[in-house]
């Protein structure tokens, strides 16, 4: 039996969650699954400029790993653009970075929805203000 995979530190909060390509219907696409690991690698790595090492250490992984992560990440972009495949950003094995604004200021979880200018939090049901 294999051992469950480690959770990935992460701040990266896509603007969308679903890309695919203009002009083709989305219930005919294929579509392909990448994960908030993946993504925040891709950012680390190309919007960042970090190398491999420095990844491993902001995601808490070894370097290794972060290099497997980044290949994925590579290989999923690479066939959604050439084959004309939708891609949808799912969570994966990942935990917030301290300073996300999503986490919840009490307990550290990740808070939920927002009604009326609040956010809550479903694990405390602390609710605060949302800024910006």
């Amino acid at each position: 039996m294999s051992r469950p995979p480690i959770r990935r530190q992460v701040s990266v909060r896509p603007a969308a969650m679903v890309f695919k390509p203009v002009g083709l219907p989305y219930h005919r696409l294929e579509e392909l699954e990448l994960t908030l690991d993946e993504l925040e690698a891709l950012r680390l790595a190309h919007m960042q400029g970090f190398y491999q090492e420095a990844i491993s250490r902001r995601m808490g992984v070894s370097r290794q790993t972060a290099a497997r992560i980044l290949d994925r990440a590579h290989r999923k972009m690479t066939e959604a653009l050439i084959e004309g495949k939708a891609l949808r950003v799912v969570d994966g094995p990942v935990r917030r970075m301290p300073d996300d604004p999503d986490l919840c200021p009490r307990c550290g979880h990740h808070r939920g929805g927002e009604h009326r200018g609040r956010r809550w939090c479903g694990r405390c049901r602390n609710d605060v203000p949302v800024k910006g």
